[in-house]
């Protein structure tokens, strides 16, 4: 019994056709080197800044700060995983 190929659907936000998902039955090569770069820049660029940022925060259980909701420190780390 042959099954059918998962479908797949355009990237988000997607204002080219190059850069589509490829259609069912369609195989393209990633350029190792650009994916490696784009990894890079997302990792120092964003994902960094942001744990860095969420570390900084001292947000504690409010088993160890009975005074959570008055710090703010919680509503901070959520907003911040939020944006």
């Amino acid at each position: 019994m042959k099954t059918a190929a998962p479908k797949t659907r355009p990237a988000k936000n997607s204002t080219s056709s190059t850069t589509r998902a490829p259609a069912t039955g369609e195989a393209r090569a990633i350029d190792k080197t650009k994916a490696e770069a784009f990894v890079e820049r997302a990792w120092e660029g964003d994902i960094v800044p942001k744990i860095t940022e969420y570390i900084r925060i001292p947000n504690k259980s409010p088993h160890f700060d009975a005074k959570w909701q008055e710090s703010g420190h919680m509503k901070k780390a959520a907003d911040l995983i939020e944006a």
